[in-house]
């Protein structure tokens, strides 16, 4: 039942700095996400969702979601109201 989706940034919080790579210090921050279309088919239950594009974020390993909403780690900073293209399967 893999499909695809849309899902929107809903929150993006600055982690406090100590994340290294290769001795220089990367900023991190927690996202949050909701489905956007199709929404009301993902509201309830749990549900595994797989961030698709942008490709910088491909590779994130799946999330669950919850009624909806799921969150991940990203040195990426995201804008609230960015759309997401997920692949969603079950739990």
């Amino acid at each position: 039942m893999d499909e695809t989706g849309v899902a929107e940034v809903v929150s993006v919080t600055k982690k406090p700095p100590g994340f290294k790579d290769n001795g220089a210090e990367q900023p991190l921050y927690a996202i949050q996400a909701k489905m956007y279309l199709p929404a009301n088919k993902y509201s309830n239950g749990v549900f595994r969702v797989k961030i698709s594009k942008p490709k910088g974020l491909a590779d994130k390993v799946p999330s669950a979601m919850d009624h909806g909403l799921f969150k991940f780690d990203s040195h990426w900073e995201l804008k609230v109201g960015k759309l997401l293209e997920v692949h969603i399967s079950p739990p």
